[in-house]
């Protein structure tokens, strides 16, 4: 087929004339053909056709018509030449993928050769293409739980073959998901206002939600859960303020941050989350002072305690108390340490610890002063009792000295190897 012949020809031109006189249509294309006519003499349009040169038979036929219109012969053969021009388009059309340019191409084609049953199935075809595509996107849709545009691609594909089985099985499954999402919508909506006037409101929020889901543009289920969303952020940030009266900041952390999600109107909401972050900080703090503490690392704990009571706003009382626990540990172990030292007969360190010790306890704590006074004056004895044992030549004496050191500080300097020597 001679394809720029072809696209010369505006078959839309033509099928408008038609509309109006079929015999009109003949004029167009015989002005377009004019000088550029390559149909040998004798050639026919059935032979044109044959040859598949679509083009110059329907040129031979619109000339043909228009200098005998009362031939009934010509007028068929123009009949016959627009048909055959018209499918064979539409197949170009199919192949390309427009089956809708397609399907106009073939009916206008059957409009002219009704009983041709080749051109039918051409027109078949294309409604099949047709029909074959709007099932695929309705299944998608449905796929995608969009039944209301599933059902009009179904439709769609039921306009083209109106006995596409699958379809029909399509509408009707869709139809039935559809009746089955409006029950269930409207059953989880009733739901959510009983528990809604029974208060139990994360019930009520559940059922609104689901029934949502089911129908999501229902303006009334809509308007149910956006009333419940702010009764549910009230009760939680009432909740959230009770928590926060007992101390329990974590927990008020949670409701308050559920009342922001739930939309609450209230503006300190955002406020209370800040404050109760803020405390769970402090207790952070506080949580590890003690453990400074336990591993008698004091002096960083304090400076813990001090961050804390800096930064608090509800703990200023518990900030206090601790610090007061670990004084007296700290204290405690001082004490403890005074004793150890003592008992190990490192007499100068345990004078040192006790010292600290009632410095830090403000002057007083049990028997700190009696047992730090009684080293010192252990120490000042030995010392002299030394002193005088070096000094004497009498070896009774000597021994004498050395024993009154063994009895408050037995491990005073070589006292016991001179003892050993001695006795």
């Amino acid at each position: 087929m001679n394809r720029s012949s072809k696209t010369r020809s505006p078959i839309a031109s033509l099928l408008a004339l038609r509309s109006v006189s079929p015999r009109l249509a003949v004029l167009p294309l015989v002005a377009l053909s004019a000088g550029c006519f390559t149909v040998q003499s004798g050639e026919s349009v059935a032979s044109l056709i044959r040859t598949t040169r679509y083009q110059e038979a329907l040129d031979l036929a619109a000339s043909r018509a228009e200098r005998a219109p009362k031939d009934r012969e010509a007028q068929e053969d123009l009949n016959r030449a627009e048909a055959v021009w018209l499918v064979d388009r539409g197949r170009d059309q199919v192949f390309a993928g427009e089956h809708q340019s397609a399907l106009a191409s073939f009916q206008a084609a059957a409009e002219r050769l009704p009983e041709n049953r080749a051109i039918r199935d051409w027109v078949r075809k294309a409604n099949g293409e047709l029909a074959a595509e709007y099932r695929a996107l309705a299944y998608d849709n449905e796929g995608a739980g969009d039944l209301d545009l599933a059902s009009a691609n179904y439709s769609k594909a039921l306009s083209y073959v109106p006995d596409d089985a699958i379809a029909k099985q399509g509408l009707e499954r869709v139809g039935a998901v559809a009746e089955h999402r409006a029950q269930e919508a409207g059953e989880y909506h009733r739901r959510g206002i009983r528990k809604q006037r029974q208060r139990l409101f994360w019930e009520a929020l559940h059922n609104f939600q689901t029934s949502g889901k089911f129908d999501p543009d229902n303006p009334d289920n809509q308007e149910r859960l956006a009333e419940v969303e702010a009764q549910l952020a009230e009760e939680r940030w009432r909740l959230g303020a009770d928590l926060e009266g007992q101390g329990l900041f974590r927990a008020a952390l949670l409701e308050y941050q559920s009342a922001e999600r739930y939309g609450s109107r209230r503006e300190e909401v955002s406020e209370d989350i800040a404050r109760m972050r803020n405390e769970i900080e402090v207790l952070e703090l506080l949580a590890e002072a003690e453990r400074r503490s336990l591993a008698s690392d004091f002096d960083s704990a304090f400076d813990l305690l001090a961050r804390a009571g800096e930064q608090t706003e509800l703990l200023g009382d518990v900030v206090e108390g601790a610090r007061n626990e670990i004084q007296v540990g700290n204290i405690e172990r001082r004490y403890d340490l005074g004793r150890e030292l003592e008992d190990d007969f490192r007499y100068p360190e345990a004078i040192v610890a006790y010292t600290e010790l009632l410095e830090v306890s403000g002057g007083f704590y049990l028997d700190a002063i009696s047992r730090r006074d009684t080293l010192r004056d252990h120490v000042i004895d030995a010392e002299r009792l030394y002193q005088a044992a070096r000094e004497t030549t009498n070896a009774e004496e000597r021994l004498g000295y050395l024993r009154q050191i063994r009895l408050i500080w037995p491990t005073y300097k070589d006292v016991g190897r001179e003892l050993a020597r001695l006795e």
